[in-house]
């Protein structure tokens, strides 16, 4: 009895613990399944094969009688019985657990076939549309498809039938397709569906025409598919070029030589195009001669780069407002609404504050971020005074232009009636509260015609307008340098100093050349220099001294190391000013036309540097005009 105990109780325990608390084991269910065949002749059939598939499991076998019998566990399969020489069956069938389920089928003889009665490939507009598929067949079949844009009307059918395609609307950029697939036993058949867009256009590019080389300008317009073109007309009608347009497609890009095209322009055309399907597009659209450029209303006064940020700075007046643009994306960072008649604006280095001079205000205004000033006052310094037009001495306390160095120290101009012409050098001290004195200094007593900041922050640069020199202002020793160009006769006009090394240009007239303000080197252009010229280095380049030249309506690029001037474009409005990138990827222009509205642009530095780096033989030598265009007068 002990032994019989001994043995009992882990048999006991493991039956227990042989399921965790809470568990219910699995019982699987079952059902009987009876399959009777026959032919039509109500013959018996023998030697068929009966297939159970249910998810990725198939159960097959053969049955040498005319009636099967087996057992399967309960739920849905799609049942198929197959015979060579007669057309196959299929049908989904539920076998219900504890029951017997009896089938009673009839093979027909023959062969199944399945035929599609409709194309086989379907082209199709963007709109949601239902077409028809049409079916030739002997047995049932089934669709297939897996795309989400599809819906498809009938799941399965037998014999001759026919079943809808139902396309969702295509708003998308891009030809789509899908495959649906008719199956039936062995037998496959396929209907292609591709729906194409709208026609859409997906950029627009105005390329100018480099002057040096008569090469003219020309338009690239890419659409969103293949397409034919059946119209294209120009409406500006300021311009009639003496080149026809000639355009081209190919494929999905519609391009054309435009010789009215000028750099920072844009202009009007007609165009109606078509796809494939006949699907049309017609529209008026405006092409750039840029890749982005922003329209503000009001007229420029100054601008200013900051590199720390890549951001350019444009101060507008009617209405006043500073606004902060990122030169990459050129994308409006901010803006802010400023008082009446601002006349200058700096960032200073040292705290990176932004400093704001106002007409007839005798006071610098530091911006701050929520939109308020901190006020610093001019004030009076009965010691120095000037003479006005009416020989009376009047005090300086108008500043028209301020530039800062990293160590706080800056030159600052102060007039009696804010004109640059009558203003006089003041330093400043930003690191001491923006302390103020003079010195007896000669430089101390001119006005700058232009004025900027070193490429390391530590020096300024400026010159008068008659002097036959440049002064560079050291911030550290406080002391006044003045530095000569080759030409040592002719008038000094601008002076742009490199962001980027020790490079200045320095303007005179009908002379321009690039002195290196640390070795002294010096290289001159041939190219006559004008007065209002706007100029920049190309940052872009790494073993040349090479610069972007506005004058005379023309941008030229200046390649001094070469002494060549490989690329001249016509620019379509005077740039107030042009700068570019520390990298050179991007050129940035500011324009206006006199009549309330300015524009900032913004241009490929490829456009001005790709042929500059060939050897192109283009001497320096002046521009002239197309001689093939006529320009009509008209605000721009």
């Amino acid at each position: 009895m002990k032994l019989l105990l001994y043995i009992t109780l882990p048999t006991i325990l493991f039956a227990f613990y042989s399921c965790k608390k809470g568990e219910v084991a699995e019982v699987k269910q079952y059902s009987k399944l009876k399959v009777t065949v026959t032919n039509q002749y109500k013959q018996p059939v023998s030697g068929f094969t009966i297939s159970l598939k249910t998810g990725s499991r198939s159960i097959s076998k053969v049955s040498e009688s005319d009636i099967y019998t087996a057992s399967y566990e309960a739920g849905g399969y799609t049942l198929t019985i197959n015979k060579t020489g007669f057309i196959d069956f299929t049908e989904k069938i539920q076998l219900n657990a504890d029951e017997l389920k009896e089938m009673q089928i009839v093979l027909k003889a023959g062969e199944a076939y399945l035929k599609l009665n409709s194309d086989s490939i379907l082209r199709l507009p963007s709109s949601s549309l239902s077409s028809i598929v049409k079916i030739q067949s002997n047995t049932k079949w089934i669709t297939k498809d897996t795309s989400d844009w599809i819906e498809i009307s009938k799941a399965e059918a037998f014999g001759d039938d026919e079943f809808y395609v139902q396309t969702k609307a295509n708003l998308s950029d891009s030809i789509r397709s899908s495959t649906i697939k008719i199956l039936a036993g062995d037998h496959e058949q396929q209907v292609v569906i591709t729906q194409y867009p709208p026609i859409r256009i997906k950029k627009t590019i105005g390329i100018p025409g480099n002057v040096m080389t008569q090469t003219p300008s020309s338009i690239k317009i890419e659409f969103n598919q293949p397409v034919i073109l059946n119209n294209l007309q120009s409406l500006y009608y300021y311009c009639i070029s003496g080149t026809p347009l000639q355009p081209v497609v190919d494929s999905n890009i519609l391009s054309f030589n435009y010789s009215c095209g000028e750099l920072g322009g844009e202009y009007p055309f007609s165009i109606s195009v078509k796809n494939t399907i006949g699907d049309t597009f017609a529209e008026t659209i405006n092409v750039g001669f840029y890749l982005q450029q922003l329209h503000f209303k009001g007229n420029i006064v100054t601008h200013f780069v900051n590199d720390k940020d890549n951001s350019f700075w444009l101060l507008m007046e009617n209405p006043d407002i500073l606004y902060k643009i990122d030169m990459r994306s050129l994308k409006i960072i901010k803006e802010y609404p400023l008082f009446t008649n601002a006349r200058m604006i700096t960032v200073n280095p040292y705290n990176d504050k932004i400093y704001i001079g106002y007409s007839g205000v005798a006071a610098l205004y530091i911006l701050n971020p929520d939109f308020t000033y901190k006020t610093i006052p001019i004030k009076l310094d009965s010691t120095r005074l000037k003479y006005n037009q009416y020989e009376e001495l009047t005090p300086e306390l108008y500043p028209v232009n301020l530039v800062f160095t990293k160590s706080g120290i800056g030159l600052l101009s102060l007039s009696y009636n804010g004109d640059v012409g009558n203003s006089r050098f003041w330093f400043i001290d930003a690191a001491h509260g923006h302390k103020t004195w003079y010195t007896n200094a000669e430089e101390m007593e001119w006005y700058p015609y232009t004025m900027d900041v070193n490429y390391d922050q530590s020096k300024i640069i400026f010159t008068n307008y008659s002097l036959q020199y440049f002064t560079v202002f050291d911030s550290k020793t406080m002391a006044f340098n003045k530095v000569y160009s080759k030409n040592t006769w002719n008038q000094g006009d601008i002076t742009v100093a490199s962001r980027k090394d020790a490079n200045v240009y320095f303007q005179q007239v009908y002379y321009q050349s690039v002195v290196n303000i640390e070795t002294g080197s010096n290289t001159n252009a041939t190219l006559d220099a004008l007065d209002a010229a706007r100029f920049d280095f190309d940052y872009g380049q790494k073993n040349k001294i090479v610069g972007f030249r506005s004058w005379n309506g023309y941008v030229e690029v200046l390649d001094f190391t070469n002494s060549q001037t490989p690329i001249a474009y016509h620019y379509y409005r005077f740039f107030n000013s042009i700068t570019n990138t520390l990298d050179g990827k991007y050129i940035i222009t500011a324009a206006e036309n006199g009549n309330g509205d300015s524009w900032v642009s913004q241009f490929p530095g490829e456009w001005f540097r790709e042929e500059a780096t060939q050897s192109s033989g283009n001497t320096l030598l002046k521009i002239k005009q197309y001689p093939s265009l006529i320009r009509k007068s008209q605000w721009r």
